[in-house]
């Protein structure tokens, strides 16, 4: 799925991106400005680019109609021409001779019967203006539907997304309890990995909420007419750091030395290493508590050796 949509990034802006910038840890929450509702749906109504390209189509499918129509209208032709000749002297006319001829025609054309092609023409015409009229009503709606749809949305990720961060506050907590419940002997280790599970569950769904608020943003202001670069410039400021084109590899030299990141064990790993050292802690425990009951033991044998000695020798 990640290759893919790296796919459709490279379709998009035709270069392979290997590296992509996250989002910062703090990103601005900002509800819509203006925050009315009514007011972006107005923005939206005028300023729409699908909109505006469904209106002007309407608009040419009407004018074709009266262009249609017009067939069954009578047409009236001028016709100019003007001619200049000029003759070469003869032994006839020793003269050279020069004529201009000028002449206008009008003609009047009556379409008396086409076998009934400008009728079909112009039904044809009206039919495509009623769906032209259909699409910019269906445009219409999908308009004011997305932007109202994009507004709530945003409102209500805005909710999400702080709903999000005392969520993973809340798993973190609960994950260091069940892990000290573990050390202790109260908890297995399934319990430490399904804790584990519901905080990377969160912190997904925290990710997904912000991406999805970004999103919901640049849709409601395409829905507006107001997207811009500005806005884009706004949202690139929220990552971490510019990302980085697929290029020509480059040799590293050898004198450079390069450290390892350090990586973070795999939670079912670290679960073992916890599960180890209780183990070691636990066995340490025990033996102590041995040892503590053997010597107590000793003390008791003494006592009740000591105990029988004297009746003999008071006996004596």
């Amino acid at each position: 799925a990640l290759n893919n949509s790296r796919e459709t990034l490279r379709q998009l802006t035709g270069t392979y991106y290997t590296n992509l910038a996250p989002l910062k840890t703090r990103i601005p929450l900002v509800k819509p400005d203006p925050s009315n509702i009514n007011a972006w749906v107005e923005h939206a109504i005028h300023q729409n680019m699908l909109l505006m390209a469904a209106h002007f189509a309407m608009q040419a499918a009407r004018a074709n109609v009266a262009v249609q129509f017009a067939g069954h209208l009578p047409t009236l032709s001028a016709i100019g021409t003007i001619s200049h000749s000029l003759s070469d002297p003869t032994p006839v006319a020793p003269f050279p001779a020069d004529t201009v001829a000028k002449s206008l025609d009008l003609q009047v054309a009556v379409p008396l019967f086409s076998g009934g092609m400008v009728h079909a023409q112009t039904k044809q015409a009206h039919y495509l203006y009623r769906a032209a009229v259909d699409t910019f009503e269906q445009q219409y709606r999908a308009t004011v539907a997305s932007t109202r749809q994009n507004y709530n949305n945003i409102v209500a990720g805005l909710s999400k997304i702080r709903a999000d961060k005392q969520s993973i506050i809340s798993h973190r907590a609960s994950l260091k309890s069940t892990e000290a419940a573990y050390r202790v002997g109260t908890n297995t280790i399934i319990d430490v990995l399904e804790t584990q599970k519901d905080l990377y569950q969160a912190q997904q769904l925290f990710a997904s909420d912000q991406y999805t608020y970004i999103n919901d943003t640049l849709a409601l202001k395409q829905d507006a007419g107001t997207l811009c670069e500005s806005d884009l410039f706004t949202i690139n400021s929220w990552l971490r750091h510019s990302t980085k084109a697929h290029g020509p590899l480059k040799r590293k030299p050898k004198h450079q030395t390069h450290r390892k990141p350090r990586s973070h064990p795999h939670p079912h790993k670290q679960a073992k290493r916890v599960a180890k050292a209780s183990h070691h802690k636990t066995v340490a425990k025990t033996t102590k508590h041995h040892v503590k009951h053997s010597r107590a033991h000793t003390k008791v044998n003494r006592h009740h050796t000591a105990s029988n000695k004297a009746p003999l020798l008071a006996h004596k």
